[in-house]
């Protein structure tokens, strides 16, 4: 088989490449019943403590039941152009099972006649030097536009270690941590499809749908407190400026010819002992880097999102939405750093999302094929979008979780052959063992009684053992 499948990186602010082609095909056609199949002996796995690990951001799973759900309504979960787009629909946290309803903006490709739709799972991978965002361990249901349950199409699971793990690669490669061999898809008993803890995943299904419906239930108990200290909301303009534009290019041209380059930057005014942001902003009706796909089905993508110090210091690109510390911030790759990031701790300016195209304005050709008329260009120059910041105070409710030190690679970053091993042995794989939880009734409210942060060797974070970052330490 030749089927071959390309993919861009999400940065606008930064190169973007092609990456490895998947050889999925073998896999794809091997799974064709719609019938749960024989699960693999397999259970997650983690490396041992590391000296430090890079720092990650607050997973929606630790979320849910935590935050108001109006924080996380429509919110973008997870965006890499090659698995398309999540928005968060609704959850219930109940005990420690987490239910999470998501919109999927899928991506697709065609072998041998066949269409499939590929989208991702709650983890965010760790795309050149954006942060990732790991997701514990699940079951899966699809669900297509009309509701009915397409959960047994799933053919095919790519997913990213997960774990106590380091990168395999520096900030100049795509994915800093790698991604696994594609495993046919295995099935709980009733059927849903077992995900195992990752950074990313790619999951297959055969079929092509759009706007369709995923649900994730995960057994998560309670790691942290959040106290809601309030909120600001921001209107910005369209990005014009420097980056691979893709699909957009000519729009870019255009629209700095007409209104010069700008990127809107707004001034934060944090509550006092606010630790942590979330920010919520709508997609962007076209993603520039998902090629004629874009165009042919509308696949809404996102954009890079900042944390500014001042001048023009800007923190590595998010562009999903989860919880980040504010206090402790790594400068952009491009603009510093060597075998490890600049760490900041005193960000102050929220830098918004690096859309050429707003949310509201329909694609026309003339934004690849140039000629836009100046009433066009005006619309997009003058449209204006909602995004909002909601400040935390977050704070660890049990005891085990493991405080590491934090680092962020640079572009000169090497792995050594001890890292190298660890990543070996921290292979996400699938757990045959993993059954649908019991739900305990109503969350309630830890009262951990813990000892202090301690902020020596710090910035830090309290890691879980599949990886997930929950909380921060300043310096």
């Amino acid at each position: 088989m030749n089927m071959q499948i390309t993919r861009m990186s999400t940065s606008t602010g930064k190169r973007l490449g092609r990456y490895l082609a998947l050889a999925l095909a073998v896999f794809a056609l091997m799974v064709t019943q719609a019938y749960p199949v024989a699960a693999v002996a397999m259970a997650d796995t983690t490396a041992p403590t590391a000296d430090w690990l890079e720092p990650r951001g607050i997973n929606v799973v630790d979320l849910v039941g935590i935050v108001p759900e109006d924080h996380l309504k429509n919110a973008i979960l997870t965006y890499e152009t090659g698995r398309g787009l999540l928005q968060y629909e609704s959850g219930q946290r109940t005990g420690d099972t987490v239910v999470i309803n998501t919109r999927v903006t899928p991506r697709y490709f065609v072998d041998n006649g066949v269409t499939f739709s590929k989208f991702s799972c709650l983890g965010q991978p760790g795309v050149y030097d954006q942060w990732p965002s790991p997701a514990p361990a699940s079951t899966l249901r699809v669900y297509d536009p009309a509701g009915a349950d397409i959960t047994a199409s799933t053919v095919l699971i790519i997913p990213i270690a997960s774990g106590q793990v380091s990168p395999s690669q520096g900030s100049s490669g795509y994915m800093r941590y790698p991604e696994q061999g594609g495993v046919a898809a295995q099935f709980a008993q009733d059927g849903s499809v077992i995900l195992p803890a990752n950074q990313g995943c790619v999951v297959i299904i055969r079929g092509q749908y759009n706007n369709f419906r995923a649900q994730f239930t995960t057994i998560a108990p309670q790691q942290i407190q959040v106290t809601v200290l309030g909120s600001e909301t921001f209107n910005f303009k369209s990005y014009i400026g420097v980056g691979s534009s893709g699909l957009l290019a000519s729009l870019n041209e255009q629209m700095n010819r007409r209104f010069g380059t700008r990127h809107d930057k707004f001034q934060l005014s944090p509550p006092a002992e606010s630790e942590y942001v979330l920010v919520n902003f709508p997609p962007t009706p076209i993603d520039p880097y998902a090629g004629q796909d874009a165009v042919t089905y509308s696949l809404a993508g996102s954009g890079t999102y900042r944390i500014a110090r001042g001048g023009n210091d800007l923190s590595v690109d998010h562009l999903n939405t989860m919880g980040l510390p504010l206090y402790g911030q790594w400068q952009d790759s491009d603009q510093g750093g060597g075998e490890y990031l600049n760490f900041f701790s005193d960000g102050a300016r929220l830098g918004a999302p690096e859309y050429f195209l707003p949310p509201g304005i329909a694609y026309d050709a003339c934004m690849t094929n140039g000629g836009c008329s100046g009433t066009l260009l005006d619309q997009i120059g003058n449209t204006t979008v909602p995004m909002t910041i909601y400040y935390y105070k977050v704070t660890r409710a049990v005891d085990g979780l493991t405080r590491i030190p934090l680092r962020a690679v640079g572009k000169s970053w090497r792995p050594s052959s001890a890292v190298a091993a660890s990543n070996a042995h921290a292979t996400a794989v699938l757990d045959s063992q993993l059954f649908l939880p019991v739900v305990f009734g109503e969350v309630q409210q830890p009262t951990p009684n813990l000892p202090p942060d301690d902020a020596s060797g710090c910035p830090c974070g309290w890691f879980t053992a599949d990886g997930r970052m929950v909380d921060y330490i300043k310096p």
